[in-house]
This record gives C-alpha cells, sequence and structure tokens, in this order.
C-alpha cells in the first residue's frame, strides 16, 4: 500500500482567516444580542403606563446592560434601574390593591418578530452577508 505526501500551501494564512472570522463572529453576536435588547426596551417603554404624579417614572429608567454570560451563554437584561426599580414588580405581578399590567409579558409577546429582525439585519451587516 503506498501512501501520498503533498504540501497546503497557505495553511497558515487559511487558519488566520478561520480565527478572524471565529472573532467577528463573536463580535457580530455580542452587537446583535445587543440590539435587540434596545429593541426590547423602546418597546416595553411604550408599554408602562405613566401616572400624573410628578415624580422619577419607570419608563425613563428601563437599561439595557451589557453583555452577560449564564452557563456560556451570552445575553442582555432589560428593566427598570435605580429608585423606581422595585417598583416594576407592581406594575408586573399587581397588588392587593392594583392589577397586573404585565408590561414585560405583553412586549415579550408583541416584539418578538422586531427583536429577531434587529438581531439578523446586525448579524447580516457585521458579517457582510
Amino acid at each position: 500500500m503506498s501512501t501520498t505526501n503533498f504540501d497546503i500551501k497557505g495553511y497558515e494564512k487559511i487558519i488566520k482567516d478561520l480565527e478572524e472570522l471565529s472573532r467577528k463572529g463573536v463580535r457580530a453576536k455580542n452587537k446583535a444580542i445587543k440590539a435587540g435588547g434596545e429593541v426590547f426596551a423602546e418597546e416595553l417603554r411604550e408599554a408602562i403606563p405613566v401616572s400624573e404624579i410628578d415624580h422619577e417614572h419607570i419608563k425613563d429608567n428601563i437599561i439595557v446592560t451589557d453583555i452577560k454570560r449564564k452557563g456560556g451563554v451570552p445575553h442582555v437584561r432589560v428593566g427598570a434601574n435605580g429608585e423606581v426599580g422595585w417598583r416594576f414588580h407592581f406594575l408586573e405581578f399587581g397588588t392587593m390593591f392594583m392589577s397586573p399590567v404585565a408590561p414585560a409579558q405583553k412586549t415579550i409577546q408583541s416584539s418578538k418578530t422586531k427583536v429577531k429582525q434587529k438581531m439578523k439585519d446586525v448579524l447580516q451587516k457585521e458579517l457582510g452577508l
């Protein structure tokens, strides 16, 4: 049985290009996740009712975190921060004096298509597709 040997010219460049593509893919994925979070945050702001009381409102304190990882899975958190963050729970789940408004649950359902489209657009742009 005979064996054949051959050399691949440019092997190092191929490996280098694959490594760069991998890095570019990670950056693109992170940008897409952050952009999807921003779309969700904007939709959530629109879903939150505002009282007539002159104080800091929840909808003015909706933030999107930087990319976090849980179990190796990248994600962002979207929600109320600061002094008003604790009040968001009452809007979402209600109290004995108030029915739940559930802006987060409603926004999850209503914004899926917009979030996915934004993430797709960012990935296509970043990867040059």
